[in-house]
């Protein structure tokens, strides 16, 4: 059994991708699918049910130059 298991965010809810039992490798395989399919993708350890990388950067917003 694989311990992380890579997701793909989906209208419908996520959608498993594949599963690696190292996280280094999870991660980088997450941000190529991430790059190839133009979504985002996450890492759950599903041991903890904890999720361990999100490749959807959080949207911060930028202060507004008003002069």
């Amino acid at each position: 059994m694989k311990t992380y298991d890579i997701f793909r965010r989906d209208g419908f809810g996520p959608l498993w991708m594949e599963g690696e039992n190292n996280l280094e490798v999870a991660k980088l395989e997450a941000k190529r699918l991430a790059a190839k399919t133009n979504k985002p993708h996450f890492i759950l350890d599903i041991p903890t049910l904890t999720v361990m990388f999100d490749t959807e950067t959080p949207r911060t917003t930028k202060p507004s130059r008003h002069r």
